[in-house]
């Protein structure tokens, strides 16, 4: 199952500014260290005007009670779930 994110960054750090950043590799990276997405659930990341879109594979019956699953549910603007 494949489930869709929209974290709005500015709301996490309103000091963020996306000039000077490389839109894929940041989005990866701040998914991966800031908000503690293991890599292994990580279908796809990019940036947009909206935040970060952060598309993950996983059984959500397995990872519904992880700290980082509770946290992307309450940052999130968007939640997609599709099979």
């Amino acid at each position: 199952m494949e489930v869709f994110f929209v974290i709005p960054i500015v709301d996490i750090d309103p000091n963020w500014m996306m000039r000077g950043y490389e839109s894929s590799l940041y989005a990866l990276e701040y998914s991966e260290f800031v908000l503690h997405v293991p890599p292994e659930y990580i279908k796809d990341t990019s940036l947009s005007e909206s935040g970060i879109e952060i598309s993950l594979v996983a059984d959500i019956a397995d990872i519904v009670d992880e700290d980082w699953y509770v946290k992307l549910v309450s940052l999130s603007h968007y939640v997609h779930k599709s099979s």
